[in-house]
């Protein structure tokens, strides 16, 4: 996510400039009363990436219910760069049929790799069956 900020600001490069320029008149006053202090105090220089980590940006999730933290998931799921499958486990629990049925349309419109790990067979969907002995079969 950060690194997706920081393309976006590689592209607004009247912004970039004015957010390092801030950023180094921050670095000059605090490395300023670095010096005033009894203690030999050092710092490094702050890259964009630890500025934003900094400002504690994150993805907002505050949204009512399960479902819709699964939706907002999915959505930031899309954006990461190192991805192979999503895995979700037992959420047939907390969702409704109409809810799983929405879900499910939402990821193949998506095309996202998930994959659902579940308890119980689920009625009215395609159920992968592993059993005891591991043998692995289509219900």
């Amino acid at each position: 996510m950060y690194t997706d900020l920081e393309n976006q600001l590689n592209i607004d490069i009247e912004t970039k400039t004015k957010i390092e320029f801030l950023t180094n008149q921050i670095t000059t006053i605090i490395s300023d009363e670095l010096v005033d202090h009894n203690l030999d105090l050092i710092m490094d220089e702050i890259t964009i990436l630890e500025l934003f980590k900094s400002l504690g940006i994150k993805i907002d999730v505050e949204q009512g219910s399960i479902f819709q933290k699964i939706l907002t998931i999915i959505e930031v799921y899309k954006y990461l760069n190192k991805k192979k499958c999503l895995v979700f486990i037992n959420v047939s629990v907390y969702l409704s049929i109409n809810e799983m049925k929405s879900l499910l349309e939402f990821i193949s419109l998506n095309q996202v790799d998930v994959l659902f790990i579940e308890r119980y067979e689920m009625k009215g969907f395609s159920n992968y069956i592993l059993d005891e002995d591991f043998y692995f079969y289509k219900n």
